[in-house]
């Protein structure tokens, strides 16, 4: 494990990264610089690796830090992911101004071409008001990830190029660069669903994902409300994953996720919560 100092001064240079991008887009933190299309993509290909930087230090600052120092990290966090976030929508309207203009000359010169009088429609690119969703190639978060961003993407009036480039900017950690060059070049989407689906679209891999995550519940090593947190968090993702994939959960079913989570309590919590039950009552009274 890095030393934290270490980790702190490396979260702090990935913040100043996405600072400086800042400050050359807008800067005079009003004013926005037109940039060019290569310019962009220059600036978005640094401004994930240093968000991909910077969460992977804060994360293993967490793992580290007591529970007294924990909350004080949180703030620092917060603030980043709004300079993301601001930077990236910046980027992308930059980009969707730049196809569009893109879109006016082609259409215009097709209409020299074709001689014609009635201009060619254009469909303008308009910036996605919810963060896109992401999957990092596990197959027990693929199910979601696909309803979630078909039902935000695909609905849009958005052309396959730029849906496409919603997609593959939407794969993270392991999924990254799933797609290939080809695919991309050739802004075919249709073709880059099919890789991915072809892939990841096996409920039995998602199934076996979520019962190993119940089987493999990390047991609390003290009395802590973030420890207990984050135990009953994890119990509801793999029962709620399990539910979307429609496994149903009365019954046996259930009492066995209540036996897996009461033995990964710490004591003192496990015998204060057990004192609450009434003889002969079902722990089924506790749920994730």
């Amino acid at each position: 494990m890095e030393n934290i100092q270490r980790l702190v001064r490396r979260r702090g240079a990935a913040k100043g990264k996405v600072s400086r991008i800042l400050n050359t887009i807008r800067p005079n933190g009003d004013e926005v610089v037109q940039l060019t299309e290569a310019e962009v993509k220059v600036y978005m290909t640094k401004l994930e690796a240093a968000y991909k930087d910077y969460n992977d230090a804060h994360d293993k600052i967490m793992d580290v830090v007591v529970d007294d120092e924990y909350e004080q990290h949180v703030p620092q966090y917060e603030e980043f992911d709004i300079l993301h976030d601001t930077v990236s929508i910046l980027l992308e309207e930059q980009l969707n101004k730049i196809k569009a203009a893109t879109a006016v000359i082609d259409a215009a010169t097709n209409v020299g071409r074709s001689n014609q009088n009635q201009q060619a429609p254009i469909v303008v690119h308009q910036p996605l008001r919810m963060p896109v969703p992401t999957f990092d190639g596990r197959y027990e978060s693929w199910p979601k990830f696909k309803a979630m961003f078909k039902d935000l993407v695909d609905k849009g009036p958005d052309q396959p190029a730029v849906k496409l480039y919603h997609l593959d900017k939407a794969l993270v950690g392991s999924a990254a660069g799933l797609i290939d060059a080809r695919t991309i070049n050739e802004g075919n989407y249709a073709h880059a669903w099919q890789i991915l689906e072809e892939r990841f679209e096996n409920n039995r891999h998602a199934i076996d994902s979520h019962i190993h995550g119940l089987l493999n519940l990390k047991r609390m090593t003290k009395k802590s409300h973030l420890e207990l947190r984050s135990l009953v968090d994890e119990c509801s993702k793999h029962v709620e994953g399990l539910k979307f994939l429609e496994r149903e959960f009365e019954g046996v079913g259930e009492d066995f996720v209540i036996h897996l989570l009461a033995a990964a309590l710490h004591n003192d919590i496990r015998h204060m919560w057990e004192s609450t039950i009434k003889h002969g009552e079902l722990l089924i009274t506790m749920r994730c």
